[in-house]
């Protein structure tokens, strides 16, 4: 690996393979991952000038949205009532068709933003088998089959941070960072035709219902909690929650509901057999909801979602490590590279808990720092996998905030190319940081300066409350 291990300043040029020696061409950025917090990163990296190259084991770009079929997104807001992620993800936001969304026009939108870019080439079907390592730099990545990518940074967007384990980064597991063995549910998503959404949406919002529990507007509906504690699973490891209902083009829902435990999401098998389990028990719980749910009486079960939503695995131990606290006490970083506000949202564990929200934060800030692993120095991760702790991740987590660090990570790494460093000392340099932040605003990006306090903010027990 020695010969290839240089890397010159300057984006968009490839080195040539040595005399007499074959060599794969030299990217300016490989991005793992084509959930949206990828293409995100990916775009924005390629709108820099960068050569890209997307890969993913999948034959289609979304992830999570197209293939695990959440179609919800949790949307982040400011207290006035000012959206917080912009930039790509707003891009991606005005073409759907609301806060819920049709699967195959989100898969259409990400398919269109990327063709756009003459920078960024696409590969599916490729599954990551290793990764190179020399000084802390990873030199290459081994696809099955031996076939090798190298570049000069890299972008870890898979949902379990792959690329950054196989490199040898070093992270956490589920809840390990409060010393307990336990991880949120994973859910498969259902595919309900024959739903009366007119009813529904009249149920949800009839006075009757508890408002922070129920409600529908435009193509989201949420739920008929009361309702579904009454069900009895086949599988003694299945629990619905209350319903999270996103109307699709063909009149057909999807419904985030069921929680699958004693999943084990790094382990293939285990996500296999999950999967087997949630179809199994997913026409007796559309049963349930027929005989039950108002605008359910004529409902059946269309399909399950091709993939598991899986809620955590992976949390990296970055140069900076997300806390609850500075999630609660609205931490403003100096290199905050997106912001957020969503609830900590910390679902079920085991059939013995029942999750909880455990704070709803007005707005917080990610900084670069936490997608930088410690080990490594051409590596930057984004999405849940990130360097966040399992509770300050309960917020973090979500797909619009991903999706706006996805934009940072691409334009960092445009940045480090341009100025001859790699991220863990352009995580130190603030001119650098400040100038990573300015072109996040020109591109759309919303970065203002906040002063938010928090509810306990000056009390004389906060600091044992804390």
């Amino acid at each position: 690996l020695g010969a290839y291990t240089d890397f010159p300043q300057g984006a968009g040029r490839l080195l040539p393979p040595p005399p007499g020696e074959p060599a794969p061409p030299l990217y300016d950025l490989v991005v793992v991952g084509s959930d949206p917090e990828g293409i995100a990163a990916a775009v924005s990296a390629a709108r820099s000038g960068l050569q890209v190259l997307l890969l993913d084991r999948r034959d289609r770009p979304g992830g999570l949205f197209t293939l695990g079929w959440l179609n919800t997104l949790d949307m982040n807001h400011d207290p006035r009532g000012n959206l917080l992620t912009r930039g790509i993800f707003a891009e991606f936001f005005t073409q759907v068709e609301g806060i819920s969304f049709d699967v195959h026009t989100a898969e259409q939108v990400f398919t269109r933003i990327l063709a756009a870019e003459e920078n960024l080439a696409l590969r599916w079907q490729a599954e990551l088998a290793a990764a190179a390592v020399k000084e802390g730099h990873i030199i290459s990545l081994e696809l099955d089959g031996g076939e090798r990518i190298r570049a000069r940074h890299f972008i870890d967007a898979t949902q379990d941070g792959d690329l950054f384990y196989l490199a040898g980064a070093s992270f956490t597991v589920g809840m390990e960072d409060l010393g307990i063995d336990r991880h949120q549910a994973v859910t498969l998503v259902l595919k309900v035709a024959g739903v009366d959404w007119q009813t529904v949406a009249r149920t949800l919002n009839s006075p009757e219902r508890e408002r922070k529990y129920n409600g529908a507007h435009g193509t989201s509906a949420w739920g008929f909690m009361e309702e579904m504690r009454d069900y009895r699973a086949l599988d003694p490891q299945i629990r619905p929650r209350g319903l999270n209902m996103g109307r699709q083009n063909d009149g057909s829902v999807l419904i985030n509901a069921m929680h699958i435990f004693g999943v084990d999401g790094l382990d293939p098998a285990s996500r296999r057999e999950a999967r087997e389990r949630g179809y199994r028990e997913a026409e007796h719980m559309v049963s349930f909801m027929r005989q039950t749910l108002p605008g359910f009486a004529n409902a059946y079960l269309a399909a399950t979602a091709p993939e598991l939503y899986v809620r955590e695995t992976r949390h990296l131990q970055g140069l900076y490590r997300l806390t609850i606290d500075d999630v609660l006490e609205h931490r403003d970083f100096w290199d905050k590279i997106a912001l957020a506000s969503y609830p900590v949202d910390i679902q079920a564990t085991a059939m013995d808990d029942w999750g909880a929200v455990i704070g709803n934060p007005a707005v917080f800030s990610i900084p670069f720092r936490c997608l930088v692993p410690r080990e490594l120095y051409n590596l930057l991760v984004v999405g849940r996998a990130a360097s966040y702790d399992s509770l300050a991740h309960g917020s973090a987590r979500v797909v619009p905030v991903g999706m706006a660090a996805g934009e940072a990570a691409g334009l960092a790494a445009a940045l480090a190319l341009e100025n001859g460093v790699d991220f863990h000392r352009l995580s130190a340099d603030l001119e650098l940081i400040a100038l990573l932040q300015e072109r996040l605003r020109e591109q759309g990006a919303y970065l203002p300066d906040f002063a938010v306090p928090h509810s306990m903010e000056g009390h004389p027990l906060y600091p044992v409350v804390r």
